[in-house]
């Protein structure tokens, strides 16, 4: 190559190609040049042409060519271009640029790493360079420098296209013109590729982990900011679509574990392990190799840059849509809107790196919009405008990807070692457990293979080998000899042990020496010089021994031990940081956050964890038999795992209950030895034994049918006439064999046999179930076929045959059939035992059946054979024991000898006992279940329900019925363990229900079960007590509640015939327990009698407790039908689905319930009072509403359940309770029907709220509201929504939208009265334009917000009059929510009863996205209890029933009644008794002292009565505490001072995502504004119930800061003033022991707010005042009168000179009057040292003081206190008296009764006289001192409250109610004067007029009075006598005094 000489005067990029090949710098020479320096002596110059570069001598450049370029240099520009795009510029910032020059490859930029392509600048931004000696080395250097060049950004580039170019087969081979790139590009060159799908994958893994984190980081932020974290951040699945090469995938990717995902697409999957880089790149392993990811995701699509290959992910294309494809400015519009545009016309152009770039649309259509302006900055994406497309068909959507994935590993195959094969199958569980998703098919794969790696030989060897390869370089020489000597003992190598090959050469021959290896290091250690280094570097192989110390078979265990800890684990935490969620969350760490984040995310699937947790219980319990070494861990490990409490984990909990169950029974071996022992004595047994041992071996606790199948088929025979007999004897165990003999029958084995059905012939009294003592009653008969069986006869036949295979059955037919034809009994029953397993399935089998009995049939029916039975051993099951029972198939004659399905597996004689003509309202059909010993039939009812004038829709139900042979011996210890049989029974029949209600499950249908039904019928005698079998039924419904609830069973029924003594007779009784509510079971008792008259067989009840009515069967028949019941079950399956709460009228049930459980605790605790229990505890009427006109009214009606025809129901209901046992207490139940229209308040609904409160509230009864409820009622008139036309704006063109409604002149005349409306004219006909819809029912819209009103005002006065009370059993809102708070006392329940205004979904439709998760967030108990609307929080609506009991019960039973002290027990408690709780200054819980606290295992008294104290308002203004108690049985309010600090916890809301949970501190002690609310309110509570109240007072004040102040701390302060003043029963406020009461706090409860009613009490510890001492001293003591004070009682400051500077003053005098300067001199030396010795004495006394102040800082707040103690209260008249803590109950407690019965003849003195209560309160005294007890007992004093109270509760009928009388008389007395003298001839008329209306005998005294009075003219006030003996006492008096007076 040769060059000419150039130097331009403007360089191209590409210069530093000519400088590589020539060495030249063209730069610097061209500035040299410029410079005007000569060429020939520039170096560069001198360099190309050879010459020395330091020379000066001139260079002939036309005749000397330069030298020869070195090499060969490729250049390659970088630019921010899109190839796939033709090349269009892009612009964006760059995050990472990384390229690294060599001394071949050079490159320089533009921009860096945080720079960024700005879209109006070059598109170039780089250079590359890449030297070589040839072209081929300068090739190779390019393309490894592309390879490792790195960058990323939102720019595309160009180097995975040059990349491309460079390898191209004619680039390598420079085959190449200037027309060779175009032609490529017209051939759409495009850069190399990875896989599509595997790109796919990586993107989709990369998106799905980015979706996760940012998942887990906002659920730990809302924990964080104290919020809800939305249920969706727990997620592990995540959808995408991506589009990549214009196909569709559609991808789920799961997250597997911490690093784990499994993507699934098309059925198939893959699995790739990701993890995240420093800067923000993923590092992916997938097939053993690694890849390193970059993300980015805008507007455009999605960009993955993979190991330096950008792939570039499209959105789906949609041609309507305009979008802009560069950053860039938009220059101008070419269109307009409406405009017509064909394919590739361009509608806008757009300015971008200084070029214009055009924008054409895809397809023809019309330019809808335009949204972009002209000049604006668009990016990348940016919507410009919309089109409608003409053609749709021509749009190419992208193509779907339909295929499998390509065959990927998954995580568990990339692994060959068995020791990493169990670590990663571990894993992957542990990932499982913890809440990851794992296939199900790799979960089983995973244990599958750790079963399968565990029995491996070489698996303890490798562990063992891997880890000591870790630490082989730091053992001995000698330690590992020997170790390797343990391992290869049969061919010892001196090579080390652990290589591959020598593995290979000497493979494991022998089991791991674990004990060996253990001892060898034992030894080593011993000997080594540094022992504990020793010990730290061999402690991993330690780990390793321990595993294996018991072999594979104990590795193996304890592995699935493991998993089954990790699973508890996770359980424990999860209901541990549940229960303790309010404490943790304060702390709002990292470590909590985290903590209940893993707990919550465990719990995503928690079925299918389930599932598998159960699978490894059956596994360990296969390994572990009951006597293995780990039996006991098992057993342990099964209790733990049965006493988990979570609902999601309640099947693993009952799985390892009935485990453990199986556990307490003999195993399958030793059951069958046991009864093979007991045949082989019976075989070798006397004939007199015989009987006896019969008997002993029938009465074993275990069904032996298939255990006796299991040894005829061991059996060598001698022991199979023995075995058939037991079996015979087994199933006919319920009846009498009258005889059992041999007989022969060819070569089979064949007992001829006799029983007898009747009870009149069983000698011992057993009958069978009297349901079926009729063949009419038979379960047996088909519906179409008649009755004829056999069991109607006496005696009846029958022959049990053995044959060992279905051949020798068929030889066998007919000699059975021949030998009945001779025996000629007029019934044959036949038992064909065909001793070999079945090896088909039941079907088949049935079949073969069929096809044996088919040629016998008529000969079978002339053997009078009314049924055959062939029964087969089942084989073995892996599952359950319980399983493995006989297959009995039984062939009916009534049937042509078909099958009796509804009886299938279970012996005839057995069958009877399941009753099933008790479902003969129903049409059944057996379920088949694995479980042969319960039957389970699925059931619709025969007749439709009709409700309300509708048919409803059949329903489905499921009955389980057993038949159990044996029941365990139970006794009084039993109740505190398992109860294995009946336990067993009942866990069985569940898991045959949840098999059957799975399967409707499935099909969707769970919503038509109706309810289910379980029947066990005990058949074997026993001795037991009913009572216990009562309790234990009791307990094992309580302990499979939640199952049983689940599985919709409403009735559980059981049959037991128990031997109540010794040789007594066994009685038939039925328990039959019953909970619809779900939360109070009723166990009804009966015992099936004969009925006197009619001689049926009759259920008789004989509940236990004589309160308990008579159950619903008393008196019916045994053969009863169950009744259809579908319409409840259906409501109150409505009501827990749709609001979690309890049909209305079950609440009914629920209070008797409680009242009952409340009586029995009573009685308990007071036996000694012996209050008997009324008969009935409770009578409720209904109440009706019923319309007159245009009046409603009330109606008492007595009506079954569900017959109300609105959506509110109310009752008047008396409770007969231990306060009021006699009368009882009234009380009006108002509940919302959530089961109609939703619970919603319409007008009728409102008017019956509305009287029945009004009624309430007229007998002065509590009002009681259950809400459940949607508000007021939303509604349109359906008769108008059918009828109605639209008229649109532009007729048949909707978009134009609705001119008006209107109706046709024939609809019109339909629903003219319902609509407001005026013709008009519409294509030539007459129309009705609607003005307004009236509708035709009354319910539709605002009538329902008046009736809302109407009752709300009445909820505010009843609350005033009456005592108001709301159960929030489900959701309330709107109206509903306001009536809560209205009638204040709030019981809400902790689940699924929200106190709402709106509910979430409508607020986050609102809101525009989701940000409530569910309505408790909005106005559950976590919103509701902390604002203080909500009194009582209960977890369900029984709590919430016993929390509504027990405050009514506080209550007096109306508005005017008395308080009734409720009757208390010594046991519970006494009155005269100290107060033992200790007090002191520091702070404590307040509740010890109200109500008494344990401590140590001593009771330490408090207050108030034992157990008596309710608290309320609990979560609500912790820093006071209210509620109600009972001091001696008297009920009381009480309010006191929390003196320990509490926080206020202000939650954050969901709607503002930065709101956080702010958490506040506040001090004991103090009112805050909610605490000071809290008191107003609960004293307003207390006033309306009628209660007095006790103020338990420790206030310091109230908190004054600035926020309170904004909170209106001032204002709630004030209205504890208010409520006081409006008291009307006694207060008694109380400073207990070291309490303290100051300032305002003291002043809003001082006595003198109310005087009439309050009372103020001291302890003589506590303290009052203005300010705390310390206050008071920095006021009114101050630094001054402090060193008075210690100058006054100081002995060092005394002793210092107090006169010294007065001394010095004196003698300066003496000498300034003197002229000898030396005198004067001397002296003022002498004064100097004084002045320094009074100084020195001032410090002293200084610094005695400074010593001195804090001591007598003490002093000053010692002195301060000293004014607040409770004498000078005392003296100044502030409080009544002093009274210590020990003593306060004795005194309030007389106190308290004293001013009760003084208050009452107080306001009876007002209410006679007109006085005032202080006059009134005088009066009582001057009566008190009058009396005789007064006057004439020293120890009487008017102070001494017990003996006052006993005075008046003794003179209140007698003295007191006379002197009440006289009042009264005078008082009218003084009245009529008083009108007789202001208009004395009214009076007159007056007293005509009242003759007139009195009675003749009445009238003639007033008469005969009126005459005597003037006779006399006395001129003292005349009298009224009411019999002549006081008149005429009256007479003589009057005699006497005239007389003398003449």
């Amino acid at each position: 190559m040769s060059l000419r000489l150039g130097i331009p005067r403007r360089l191209q990029v590409e210069h530093p190609v000519t400088e590589m090949i020539t060495n030249v710098n063209l730069p610097a020479a061209q500035l040299q040049i410029a410079m005007g320096i000569p060429l020939y002596c520039i170096p560069d110059i001198r360099r190309l042409y050879g010459e020395d570069e330091q020379g000066t001598t001139p260079i002939d450049f036309d005749a000397r060519p330069p030298v020869e370029p070195k090499g060969h240099v490729i250049a390659c520009r970088i630019t921010a271009e899109n190839p796939d795009a033709g090349f269009q510029p892009t612009s964006g910032a760059i995050r990472e640029l990384n390229f690294r020059s060599t001394a071949n490859v050079w490159g320089y930029f533009s921009v860096d790493g945080s720079g960024r392509v700005h879209e109006y600048a070059d598109s170039q931004f780089g250079h590359l360079f890449a030297w070589g000696r040839n072209r081929e080395t300068a090739r190779k250097s390019m393309v490894q420098a592309l390879r490792e060049f790195s960058i990323r950004g939102e720019i595309r580039t160009t180097i995975e296209y040059l990349l491309q170019l460079i390898q191209n087969e004619e680039y390598v081979q420079n085959a190449i013109n200037t027309s060779w790139l175009d032609g490529l590009i017209q051939h759409n060159l495009h850069a190399a590729k990875p896989d599509s799908c595997f790109v796919v994958l990586i993107a989709s893994a990369c998106k799905g982990f980015l979706h996760f984190k940012e998942n887990k980081r906002e659920y730990m932020d809302s924990v964080h900011r104290g919020q809800f974290p939305l249920p969706t951040l727990l997620s592990v699945r995540h959808h995408e679509d991506l589009v990549y090469e214009n196909v569709k995938y559609a991808i789920d990717i799961y997250w597997s574990g911490e690093s784990l995902l499994t993507l699934v697409i098309n059925a198939s999957s893959a699995q790739m392990h990701i993890r995240e880089l420093a800067d923000g790149g993923f590092l992916i392993n997938s097939q053993g190799q690694s890849h390193v990811a970059y993300l980015m995701d805008n507007a455009s699509g999605l960009r993955l840059s993979m190991d330096g290959v950008t792939c570039v992910f499209s959105q789906e294309h949609d041609p309507s849509v305009l979008r802009c494809p560069n950053s860039g400015k938009l220059v101008r519009y070419l269109v307009q809107a409406g405009d017509h545009v064909v394919p590739g016309q361009t509608f806008a152009e757009m300015e971008v790196m200084k070029m214009y770039l055009p924008l054409v649309v895809k397809e023809a259509g019309v330019i809808a919009q335009l949204v972009k302006a002209v000049g604006s900055v668009v990016q990348n994406g940016d919507v410009l405008g919309y089109m409608r497309i003409d053609d749709l068909s021509k749009v190419q959507r992208a193509q779907q990807f339909t295929s499998p994935l390509p065959d990927y590993e998954s995580a568990s195959k990339s692994v060959t070692l068995p020791h990493h094969t169990m670590t990663l199958c571990l894993t992957l569980l542990q990932s499982f457990l913890n809440g990851y998703w794992i296939p199900e098919d790799q979960v089983n794969a995973c244990l599958d293979t750790i079963l399968s790696v565990v029995r491996d030989p070489s698996l303890p060897f490798y562990e063992y080998l891997d880890v000591l390869s870790t630490m082989e370089a730091n053992l001995p020489d000698a330690l590992k000899q020997e170790l390797n000597d343990a391992l290869f003992v049969q061919e010892p190598s001196t090579d080390s042990p652990r290589s591959v090959k020598q593995e290979e050469k000497s493979p494991f021959r022998q089991g791991f020496p674990a004990k060996k290896i253990r001892q060898i290091l034992s030894k080593h250690l011993m000997l080594a010089k540094k022992r504990v280094d020793l010990a730290q570097i061999v402690s991993p192989l330690y780990e390793v021994l321990s595993k294996y110390k018991n072999g594979l078979a104990g590795y193996a265990i304890s592995v699935l031990f493991q998993l089954l800890e990790w699973y508890t684990t996770n359980q424990h935490a999860y209901e541990s940081i549940h229960s303790t969620i309010s404490e943790m969350r304060r702390s709002n760490s990292d470590a909590y956050c985290e903590q209940l984040w893993r707990s919550d995310f465990s719990h995503q699937h928690q079925e299918s964890q389930a599932l598998f947790v159960i699978h490894l219980l059956h596994l360990l319990s296969s390994l572990i038999p009951v006597a293995h070494e780990e039996g006991a861990h098992f057993e342990q490990v099964l209790q733990d795992v049965s006493l988990l409490s979570d609902s999601k984990s309640i099947s693993v909990s009952l799985e390892a209950r009935q485990l453990l169950l199986q556990r307490k029974l003999p195993s399958r071996e030793e059951e069958r030895e046991a009864v093979r022992s007991a045949l082989t004595e019976q075989a070798q047994a006397a004939e007199k034994d015989r009987e006896a041992l019969f008997a002993r071996l029938l009465e074993r606790s275990s069904e032996l049918q298939q255990t006796l199948l299991e040894i005829l088929l061991d059996s060598s025979g001698d022991l199979d006439a023995v075995a058939v007999e037991c079996y015979l004897r087994k199933i006919y165990q319920p009846y009498v064999l009258l005889s059992v003999q041999r007989c022969p029958l060819g070569c089979f084995l064949a007992l001829s046999f006799q029983f007898a059905s009747e009870a009149s012939e069983l000698p011992t009294g057993i009958r069978p179930s009297s349901s079926f003592s009729s063949e009419s009653n038979s379960p047996l008969l088909s519906p179409h076929s008649q009755s004829n069986d056999e069991e109607s006869a006496p005696a009846i036949g029958g022959l049990i045959v053995l044959v060992r295979s279905l051949p020798e059955m068929a030889q066998a037919l007919p000699l059975i059939t021949q030998h009945l034809l001779s025996a000629r009994e007029s019934k044959n029953v036949v038992h064909i035992l065909l001793n070999e397993t079945p090896s088909v399935s039941c079907t088949e089998l049935i079949q073969q059946y069929k096809t044996l009995l088919s040629p016998v049939k008529e000969d079978m029916s002339d053997a009078c054979i009314t049924r055959i039975t062939i029964t087969q051993p089942s084989p073995p099951s892996r599952l359950s024991p319980s399983w493995d029972l006989p297959s009995s198939i039984t062939f009916k004659q009534r049937l042509h000898y078909e099958e009796d399905s509804l009886v299938r597996f279970i012996e005839p004689p057995l069958a009877y006992h399941l009753e099933l003509a008790r479902l003969r309202n129903y049409r059944i059909q057996l379920v088949p279940i694995p479980n042969r010993s319960i039957h389970l039939y699925e059931a619709f009812p025969k007749e439709p329900i009709v409700i309300r004038g509708s048919t409803l829709p059949l329903r489905r139900r499921f009955f389980v019925r057993a038949v159990c042979s044996t029941m365990d011996a139970l006794d009084t210890q039993t109740i505190t363990n398992t109860y294995p049989s009946a336990e067993k029974a009942l866990v069985e029949a569940l898991n045959a229900l949840e098999i059957g209600i799975s399967e409707v499950r499935v099909k969707g249908l769970e919503n038509t079960i109706a309810g289910s039904h379980i029947f066990l019928n005990v058949l074997s005698p026993s001795m037991m007590d009913p009572n216990l079998i009562e309790r234990i039924m009791k307990k094992l419904y309580h302990r499979y509640a939640k199952r049983i609830a689940s599985l919709h069973v409403t009735q559980v029924e059981m049959r037991l015939l128990p031997i109540l003594s010794q040789g007594s007779q066994p009685i038939p009784i039925r328990m039959v327990g019953t909970d619809p509510t779900g939360m109070a079971l009723k166990i009804d008792t009966y015992v099936e009698t004969k009925d006197n008259y009619s001689g049926a067989v009759i259920f008789t009840s004989i509940n236990e407790r004589i309160n308990d009515s008579a159950g619903e069967w008393d008196g019916h028949s045994v053969n009863m039908a169950y009744p259809v019941l579908e319409y409840l079950e259906r409501e109150r399956a409505y009501a827990q689905k749709t609001s979690g709460t309890l049909y209305c009228y079950d609440f009914l049930e629920l209070i008797q319930r409680v009242l009952l459980e409340r009586w029995k605790s009573f009685l308990k605790t007071n036996e000694s009072l012996r209050v008997v229990m009324p008969s009935r505890v409770m009578s409720a009427t209904e109440l009706e509403l019923v319309q007159s006109g245009d009046a409603y009214d009330l109606r008492e009606v007595s009506r079954p359940p569900g017959k109300n025809k609105i959506g509110m129901v109310a009752w008047q209901i008396t409770l007969f309770t231990p306060t009021y046992p006699k009368e009882g207490r009234e009380i009006i139940l108002i509940a919302n029907d959530i089961t109609f229209k939703a619970g919603s308040f319409g007008l009728r609904e409102d008017m019956l709220f509305d009287l029945a409160s009004k009624r309430a509230r007229r007998l002065g009864v509590p009002r009681i509201f259950i809400a459940a409820n949607s508000g007021a009622r939303i509604g349109l008139a359906e008769e108008v929504k059918r009828l109605f036309r639209v008229k649109w704006c532009i007729d048949e063109d909707p978009q134009s939208g609705v001119a008006f409604l209107y109706l046709t002149r024939e609809d019109y005349e339909r629903v003219k009265e319902e609509v407001k409306a005026h013709p008009v004219t519409l294509q030539n006909e007459t129309v009705y334009q609607i003005d307004a819809i009236i509708g035709k029912e009354p319910d539709l819209g605002v009538e329902n917000l008046a009736g809302s009103a109407m009752i709300a005002g009445e909820t505010s006065r009843a609350y005033r009059d009456v005592v108001t009370m709301t159960i929030v059993s489900g959701r309330s809102v709107g109206i509903g929510a306001y009536l809560v708070r209205l009638g204040q006392r709030t019981i809400q329940k902790a689940a699924d009863a929200p106190i709402l205004l709106t509910g979430y979904e409508a607020l986050n439709h609102l809101m525009g996205k989701k940000v409530y998760s569910s309505n408790d967030q909005l106005g559950g108990t976590g919103i509701m209890c902390p604002n203080g609307v909500t009194h009582v929080k209960v977890d369900n609506d029984y709590e919430a029933v016993s929390a509504m009991m027990r405050w009514l019960s506080f209550i007096p039973r109306t508005n005017r009644a008395e308080l009734v002290p409720q009757p208390l027990s010594s046991t519970v408690d006494v009155i005269d008794r100290d107060v033992t709780v200790t007090l002191s200054r520091d702070p404590y819980d307040i509740r010890s002292l109200l109500c008494g606290v344990e401590r140590d295992g001593e009771w330490e008294s408090g207050l108030f009565d034992r157990g008596s104290f309710m608290e309320v308002l609990v979560d609500w203004a912790k820093t006071v505490v209210a509620g109600r108690a009972r001091l001696g049985g008297i009920p009381v309010g009480v309010i006191a001072t929390e003196s320990r600090t509490v926080e206020s916890v202000v939650p954050a809301d969901p709607a503002m995502p930065q709101s956080e949970e702010m958490v506040t501190q506040q001090a004991g002690g103090v009112w805050y504004p909610d605490s000071a609310y809290k008191t107003a309110q609960a004293i307003q509570d207390i006033n309306q119930e009628g209660l007095p109240l006790f103020i338990v007072a420790n206030w310091r004040g109230f908190s004054g800061g600035a926020r309170d102040m904004f909170r209106e701390v001032l204002k709630y302060g004030s209205f504890i003033v208010d409520q006081l003043v409006q008291f009307r029963q006694p207060v008694f406020v109380y400073i207990p022991a070291y309490a303290e009461l100051r300032g305002g706090a003291f002043v809003v409860v001082d006595p003198h707010i109310n005087d009439d009613v309050m009372e103020m009490y001291a302890d003589s510890r506590a303290r009052a005042g203005v300010l705390e001492p310390t206050g008071v001293v920095s006021i009114k003591y101050r630094k001054e009168d402090k060193r008075r004070t210690m100058e006054r009682n100081d002995g060092v400051l005394r002793c210092l000179p107090a006169k010294l500077v007065g001394v010095v003053g004196e003698r300066l005098g003496q000498v300034a009057g003197e002229d000898m300067l030396e005198q004067m001199t001397g002296e003022r030396q002498k004064i100097q040292e004084k002045i320094e010795d009074r100084q020195k004495t001032q410090e002293e006394i200084e610094n005695r003081q400074k010593e001195l102040e804090t001591p007598y800082q003490q002093v000053a707040e010692v002195f301060a206190d000293l004014h607040d103690g409770a004498e000078r209260m005392k003296a100044m008249g502030v409080i009544r008296a002093i009274v210590d803590v020990e003593q306060s109950r004795h005194f309030f407690y007389w106190r308290l009764r004293r001013r009760l019965l003084q208050m009452k003849i107080e306001r009876e003195i007002v209410a006679v006289s007109g006085r005032s209560m202080r006059e009134a309160q005088t009066l009582v005294e001057e009566w008190y001192k009058q009396s005789n007890q007064y006057r004439f007992s020293h120890c009487s004093s008017w102070d001494d409250n017990e003996m006052v109270f006993n005075w008046m509760s003794r003179e209140y009928s007698d003295s007191i109610t006379a002197k009440l009388n006289s009042l009264k008389k005078a008082v009218i007395k003084e009245e009529v004067i008083r009108m007789g003298r202001e208009n004395p001839y009214t009076v007159a008329e007056g007293v005509i007029d009242l003759l007139g209306s009195l009675s003749g005998e009445v009238k003639e005294r007033v008469v005969t009075s009126l005459k005597r009075g003037v006779l006399f003219q006395s001129n003292s006030p005349a009298t009224f006598y009411e019999d002549d003996n006081q008149f005429s006492e009256f007479c003589s008096l009057s005699c006497n005094k005239h007389a003398k007076s003449s």
